[in-house]
């Protein structure tokens, strides 16, 4: 059968073969037969994809009689167009035996003029500046691209423009290329305009309200100003070297801004003279000014009198009935007195037009001292420490005016100074634990102790990572517990249990061992860590050395026999545990992990404290660890004894006891099963 099988699989692969070769051979002769019936296709037809912005250079040949060019590498392309190439122009020829062929020549800038290598390195900041694609014949063809300034590189290469290079020009289409990679001939950008080649020329009036300037740009190039007068503003555009006049419509006689790429300048006031005058003009009292100042003699109030005219005014100023004169050239100030206690305003007049300017100021040029700073008002803040030994304070002057503070702790002073409302942190290198003293202007205040808090503390303690597992009792009323400590700092632990509490302090990622005088009654114990606690297992009431199972169990479940920890240690003492003496027998005549049938030991009154083993007592610590009772594992002459077996047997088992039988029930039935199947391949084999 299986032959047969595979002549049918060798008569199927002959049949796809010959249906392979025939119908090529068949598709070619029917294309040989169309082209011959068909006058207007030629014998050979050459299809080939030219951009849409690509021409035709030459006769364009393609036809049997031509050889296509067929080149991968710069050498041979070479051999065949033998270009030559110089900065923006290329010429090559086409030999006449060959076909037109699709070429393309392409100058490339760097971006931001980039300084590139002698391989055109970094291709990815390479753009195109400007490229000509087209098909050539044979023939000898010039053609020239715009070039751009500083570096560059030009490419000629086979087929569309390449736009994009970042990993460099392919090597089988690049004809020839040149670097431009030390000549950087772009010429310097020009510099910005600038505000200081504008100048400004004030201009007479034709208007009444108005003022005019003449801008001149001495720049080399276009500026726009923005220009302001009070509150009227706008904007002109000047040419290189260009004269313009500007009109605002304003009374203002600030000085003129102008504004050009972010810089401001003040140039010059407006001149309201009339470019046609009339009859003189007259000083106005809307340019006279009043200012009030401080009194240095009690009773005669004093005024500051301006003129804004740009002449003299004859100012007449009145206050209280009090009336007085003084004449004024243009833009002068000054002070006049007058002895009077009225609070009218000051009146002043020109040309018999009045107004009403400013009451007096009736403060005194020298008030002689003023409101001293409090030491009252200095407050202190204990800070965290960030070095060992250097404590810090936060200085507060809550004083309406500056205060120079003196801050002393444990002998050592220092001084401050504190802007009104101003915070500081300052640093001691002290220990004290007095209250820090503060003193301003001879008088002092004790405030705050120092804080000794790190402000970066380690690691805390979390009562998530202790465990606690029940453990085997060597006594009846004195329950014991094996807590496992997981944090990665020293952690005290309180634990309680049926109202017997006690704290131990268990070493980072270490254990110790607790007992307590609590009956066994399922109640769990407690552990807490920093305020916070949680309840983890019941005590056991197993007896060491006893058979069965272990009642209690880790804080992840309940125990079995592999979870109970042997632990044989005299009664419960009421002092600091002693180490047991090597090779002693403990008090009741027991031999470690034995117990007395049919008698029970005494409960002794044990206090609500502590008990923790010291690392040297002994007691074993659990699996794995040598001790008196548990020899290393290394120790070839150890002898395991009966009494030591913790999972409960009398005696280890021995050959033949408790056979698995089941076990070898399996097994034949699987070899009978195998038998069976090896039977029944080897008849569907034959």
């Amino acid at each position: 059968m299986r032959v047969k099988n595979k002549h049918k699989l060798a008569l199927w692969l002959s049949i796809l073969l010959v249906v392979a070769l025939v119908f090529p051979a068949i598709g070619t002769i029917d294309l040989t037969a169309r082209a011959a019936d068909d006058p207007t296709q030629s014998s050979l037809t050459v299809q080939a994809e030219v951009d849409k912005g690509s021409e035709s250079v030459g006769q364009a040949v393609y036809s049997n009689a031509c050889t296509p060019i067929v080149a991968t590498t710069q050498p041979v392309w070479q051999s065949i167009l033998k270009p030559t190439m110089t900065a923006g122009k290329v010429t090559f020829t086409i030999p006449d035996e060959y076909c037109s062929i699709e070429l393309s020549f392409t100058s490339y800038a760097f971006q931001g003029n980039i300084q590139p290598d002698y391989m055109g390195r970094p291709y990815n900041k390479q753009y195109v500046f400007d490229n000509k694609t087209a098909t050539y014949g044979p023939g000898t063809h010039t053609v020239e691209i715009d070039m751009p300034c500083g570096y560059w590189q030009i490419d000629l290469y086979s087929g569309p423009l390449i736009e994009s290079v970042p990993y460099g020009h392919p090597a089988a289409l690049l004809i020839k290329a040149l670097v431009n990679y030390q000549d950087n001939n772009c010429p310097p950008d020009p510099e910005p305009p600038s505000l200081d080649l504008i100048d400004v020329t004030v201009m007479c009036v034709n208007t009444t309200g108005t003022a005019r300037f003449e801008l001149n740009n001495r720049n080399d190039s276009d500026v726009t100003l923005e220009y302001a007068l009070a509150d009227q503003s706008g904007q002109v555009t000047l040419g290189a070297n260009e004269t313009k006049v500007i009109e605002i419509v304003s009374n203002s006689s600030e000085l003129l801004k102008l504004s050009l790429n972010g810089e401001t300048r003040d140039t010059v006031a407006p001149n309201p003279a009339n470019c046609n005058p009339g009859p003189e003009p007259q000083p106005s009292v809307e340019r006279i000014d009043a200012a009030a100042m401080c009194v240095n003699v009690p009773g005669v109030v004093r005024f500051q009198l301006t003129n804004r005219n740009e002449m003299a005014a004859e100012v007449t100023y009145t206050l209280g009935g009090i009336v007085n004169q003084v004449t004024l050239t243009a833009g002068e100030s000054r002070t006049v007195e007058i002895a009077s206690a009225s609070t009218e305003l000051l009146k002043v007049a020109v040309n018999g037009v009045s107004k009403e300017t400013v009451a007096a100021d009736r403060t005194s040029c020298n008030p002689g001292p003023g409101p001293q700073p409090s030491v009252e008002q200095i407050d202190a803040v204990a800070m965290c420490v960030e070095e060992p030994g250097i404590v810090r304070f936060q200085l507060t002057n809550g004083n309406d005016m500056a205060a120079e503070v003196t801050y002393t702790l444990g002998g050592i002073s220092d001084q401050v100074t504190l802007a009104a409302g101003e915070s500081r942190t300052v640093e001691i290198a002290s220990a004290s634990t007095e209250l820090l003293t503060v003193t301003v202007n001879g008088v002092s205040k004790e405030t705050v102790a120092a804080d000794p808090t790190s402000c970066n503390p380690g690691p805390v303690s979390t009562v998530a990572l202790i465990n606690a597992s029940a453990m085997c009792v060597n006594q009846t009323g004195i329950v014991r517990f094996a807590l496992t400590n997981q944090n990665s700092t020293v952690t005290e632990v309180t634990y309680s249990l049926k109202g017997v509490s006690g704290q131990v302090t268990i070493p980072a990622n270490g254990e110790t061992i607790i007992q307590l005088a609590a009956p066994a009654d399922g109640e769990l114990l407690k552990v807490a860590v920093g305020g916070e606690s949680k309840d983890t297992v019941a005590p056991s009431a197993t007896l060491c050395g006893s058979t069965g199972g272990g009642e209690g169990g880790g804080s992840e479940g309940g125990g079995d026999d592999d979870d109970t920890i042997v632990i044989v240690e005299p009664p419960v003492p009421t002092g600091p545990p002693a180490t047991q003496p090597p090779g002693t027998t403990p008090p009741g005549g027991t031999n470690p992990g034995t117990s007395t049938p049919g008698t029970t030991p005494p409960v002794p009154s044990v206090p609500d404290t502590e008990v923790t083993l010291p690392e040297d007592s002994g007691v074993p610590r659990g699996p794995g660890q040598p001790s008196e009772e548990q020899p290393a594992e290394s120790d070839p002459a150890a002898v395991i004894e009966d009494a030591e077996i913790p999972l409960g047997y009398p005696s280890l088992p021995q050959t033949g006891e408790k056979t698995p039988w089941a076990y070898y029930g399996i097994g034949a039935l699987l070899i009978a099963a195998g038998i069976v199947s090896g039977l029944k391949r080897r008849r569907t084999g034959l």
